[in-house]
């Protein structure tokens, strides 16, 4: 007998009007997963009995799915009614094949951890990465990912729901919700345009806790204008006329002896976080007081760790110190600004 066609399904043959399938191949294995076992090459079988014996041998299995790794999905079994795959630890288990084989265990769960921190709030996205590394889960994630959990008591919880997210902060720095950005203002006079000499994530000195922080080329004893309202925390005069960081450094060694010498303020706003204004000459306002956008603070200098006249601004968290984690945050009259951008201030307020 010859065949009219060749490999597809349900051709016709010249003597048998029956239909034929074919014995598909093994599956693969899933991420982490080794390889499948490949099927052997499948025979022809009729799909409702063919007159010639020698034809209705059986079509070949499909091989086995490949076992999943850690946290892999395991292999499909092949078409024909393969076996599937064992699923690795914390893996799934391969699917039957589609022509009746049987599906393969599943993976051992992966273990349960325990608190793995100290007391305090940690977002669950870092705590979900901490966790695979260590090779175990929390049953609060991947759900949580976004909360702050608390490590209390051997157990974790969840502590605060956060709607916007939350921020994995530096080492030592507390991890945070994410809150809406309000309203900020350019924090000089009306009307008036400066250039951003370091935007976010600066090559320069902006990454880790100052990664959403500004660097604006104001000249010396330029007025500095609320950018938005709230309660001074702080306003330090560290320096003075005469005394070393008050005008700034030229080399490292300088830098580092002058780094929290800078004369600074920062505005609570209230809803968690806070706006510091750095680098100084002088600040102007006293601590405890209400300032409203577009009120002064200060002026603009180059103390502390500094290379140059400007002003380092960033909304942040609030965290009881005058340094805390900055925050991605726009301004009212760019919500682009990068390094070399010029803009005019619309804090007319």
């Amino acid at each position: 007998m010859v065949a009219s066609c060749v490999l597809v399904v349900g051709c016709s043959s010249d003597d048998d009007s029956s239909g034929w399938t074919y014995g598909g191949t093994g599956g693969t294995a899933g991420a982490g997963g080794g390889s499948g076992t490949g099927g052997g090459s499948a025979g022809w079988s009729p799909v409702d009995g063919g007159s010639d014996a020698s034809e209705d041998a059986a079509g070949g299995s499909g091989g086995t799915g490949g076992s999943g790794g850690t946290g892999g999905v395991a292999g499909l079994g092949g078409s024909a009614g393969a076996t599937g795959g064992s699923g690795g630890t914390g893996g799934v288990a391969g699917a039957a094949g589609s022509g009746g084989g049987t599906g393969g265990t599943g993976g051992s769960p992966l273990p349960t951890c325990d608190c793995f921190y100290g007391n305090g709030l940690y977002c669950g996205e870092g705590v979900s990465v901490e966790a695979g590394d260590r090779g175990c889960s929390v049953d609060l994630l991947p759900s949580h990912n976004g909360d702050l959990l608390r490590c209390d008591g051997g157990s974790w919880t969840v502590d605060t729901t956060c709607s916007e997210g939350c921020i994995v902060a530096d080492p030592g720095q507390p991890d945070v919700c994410k809150v809406p950005v309000s309203a900020y203002y350019l924090p000089w006079a009306c009307g008036v345009s400066y250039s951003c000499t370091q935007g976010n994530n600066g090559a320069f000195s902006h990454s880790g806790t100052m990664a959403y922080a500004y660097d604006f080329g104001m000249p010396r004893h330029t007025a500095v204008l609320a950018s938005r309202g709230g309660v001074v925390s702080h306003s330090d005069n560290v320096v003075g006329s005469g005394d070393y960081c008050y005008d700034g450094c030229s080399d490292d060694a300088c830098c580092n002896t002058c780094l929290n010498s800078g004369n600074r303020v920062v505005v609570d706003h209230g809803d968690g976080t806070s706006a510091l204004y750095l680098h100084l000459d002088q600040a102007t306002v006293s601590e405890g007081s209400t300032v409203q956008t577009g009120d002064m603070l200060g002026y603009s200098g180059t103390s502390g760790c500094s290379y140059g006249a400007h002003l380092h601004f960033q909304v942040m968290t609030t965290c009881g110190i005058y340094f805390c984690q900055s925050l991605a945050m726009s301004f009212e009259e760019n919500s682009n600004i990068v390094t070399n951008t010029s803009v005019a201030s619309q804090n007319c307020f």
